[in-house]
């Protein structure tokens, strides 16, 4: 080989190591830039890995307390759920949960996501502690629907706004007995029908009574004539218990005018609880005042020794309530002829009850008109009261001879 072939050799050769030298740093940057794709890509998936981890922990935090919830109570909660769109029968299984008031952040959680749901609230002395949950329960007061509120002072209430969608009130103060300051937050709850009232005063709690269904109240010695000025407002109510009333300690004068009397077309059935300890005054004067075409069932529990028992004035409130089904007198000293009037003027009675009202003389003296009365309609006879078996005896009597009666016939 000539020196001219051989440098033509050397020259392919060092062609051919260039072109190969080449390539190669292609596949090294090519594999570089895959490299640094692969590790961005690794990044990512780690951060989105330990997010879910910080997830999964918030999760584990926040329903820790189903631990200790019965497994009875999980099921019915989840069957609820599962067969209502709008599960409120499981909301208020939840809310009643106080191991739930732990889980503040959850809390607010469930406040922002039910949004569009009214909700029912329970506030006891036990939430004191919870200041901050509290706080955030007064800001969604406009989407209450109910409201149970026992605590020993009134002064919270006036923290309270535009309750729009109040439907019931359960409400229980135990003090603040010289505290008469107006609370007129619920002046302002359109859908309220409902209320049940326990304080030492009514004096200060303002309330919609025109608009109310349904209506409980009890208070500490406050007079009768003011439950009658509270009823009387409550136009639309359908059933009524006053609880320890104080009686009139004095009837009033002649020289007074009639009371106006007060028709309240919806009520079906009235309750009326007087003091216990107060064994003298009347309670006349409140039917004095009433006409209730609808009324249903009366209930009277009064233990007065020396209440007369008006028939003027309760045969006018009887001929005022001609659906009468329920009459039970509690304490009250009756006179034949006043039992006799509640028969003659109530057709539709089926369930009287006449405890401790009076003696097996008075009995003896009425016994066949009233037996003779009753016994074809009624319905739950009740032999509380007597001082022996006069009643029970007259009344089996007069059962079996009916009963004969219809068999021979």
């Amino acid at each position: 080989m000539d020196t001219d072939s051989l440098l033509a050799t050397l020259l392919v050769g060092r062609t051919a190591t260039n072109s190969f030298e080449h390539q190669v740093r292609g596949f090294i940057k090519s594999a570089e830039v895959n490299l640094t794709r692969a590790e961005t890509q690794i990044q990512d998936l780690t951060r989105l890995c330990d997010k879910k981890r910080e997830l999964i922990t918030a999760l584990k935090s926040l329903v820790a307390p189903i631990r200790h919830v019965p497994a009875e109570l999980l099921l019915e909660i989840f069957r609820v759920a599962a067969a209502s769109a709008e599960p409120d029968q499981w909301l208020k299984q939840v809310v009643a949960i106080r191991a739930f008031a732990a889980i503040g952040g959850g809390w607010l959680v469930f406040l922002k996501h039910s949004a569009s749901l009214p909700i029912p609230i329970l506030l006891k002395n036990e939430l004191s502690q919870a200041s901050c949950l509290v706080k955030h329960i007064y800001r969604v007061a406009p989407r209450w629907r109910s409201l149970v509120f026992h605590r020993s002072k009134r002064h919270r209430l006036r923290k309270f706004h535009a309750l729009r969608s109040l439907e019931t009130l359960d409400l229980t103060i135990t003090k603040d007995l010289l505290d008469d300051t107006p609370i007129e937050a619920f002046l302002h709850a359109p859908l309220l029908r409902t209320i049940a009232l326990n304080v030492r005063q009514t004096k200060g709690f303002d309330m919609p009574w025109s608009q109310l269904t349904h209506l409980s109240i009890r208070t500490l010695h406050e007079s009768a004539q003011h439950f009658l000025d509270i009823l009387v407002q409550c136009t639309k109510v359908v059933s009524v218990k006053f609880y320890d009333m104080a009686p009139w300690y004095e009837s009033p004068s002649a020289s007074i005018p009639a009371p106006v009397v007060q028709q309240l077309a919806q009520l079906e059935t009235l309750t009326l609880v007087f003091e216990e300890y107060d064994f003298y005054g009347d309670i006349m004067p409140f039917f004095a005042r009433l006409a209730l075409p609808a009324l249903k069932a009366l209930r009277i529990r009064a233990y007065l020794h020396n209440s007369t028992w008006s028939y003027a004035v309760f045969g006018r409130f009887q001929h005022c309530v001609p659906r009468l089904e329920k009459l039970h007198i509690h304490g009250s000293i009756l006179d034949p002829d006043p039992i006799l009037s509640v028969l003659k003027e109530s057709p539709l009675l089926v369930d009287l009850r006449l405890v401790s009202c009076f003696t097996d003389a008075c009995w003896v003296y009425s016994s066949g008109t009233i037996v003779s009365t009753l016994v074809l309609r009624r319905e739950h006879p009740d032999w509380n009261g007597c001082t022996s078996s006069t009643m029970q005896g007259s009344w089996t009597r007069e059962c079996w001879k009916r009963l004969v009666a219809l068999v021979v016939g």
